[in-house]
């Protein structure tokens, strides 16, 4: 599995309630999530942390949940159309 396409877009533009925040050191080493989140260019984290501090509200609630945005390793949305946050 590779990065998820348009994870930037969907942070950016992400107006609900429903988040999670999973610490990656819980995912089994050969999870498809683990091995992409492990695969990771510096540049697909640069650009979805710009994506997530973007989205004042969002960045906001990560922040109240003592989430340092620098620690984000991944994200992926949800079929429900809730987000997983992935943290290292």
């Amino acid at each position: 599995m590779n990065w998820p396409a348009e994870i930037n877009h969907t942070v950016r533009e992400f107006k609900g309630d429903q988040f999670t925040v999973v610490d990656v050191n819980t995912l089994k080493e050969s999870s498809q999530t683990r091995l992409w989140i492990d695969e990771a260019t510096p540049q697909q984290l640069s650009s979805l942390h710009a994506a997530v501090n973007a989205n004042k509200p969002l960045a906001a609630k990560l922040k109240g949940q003592n989430v340092e945005m620098n620690n984000i390793a991944g994200a992926e949305q949800a079929a429900d159309g809730n987000l997983t946050f992935y943290l290292r």
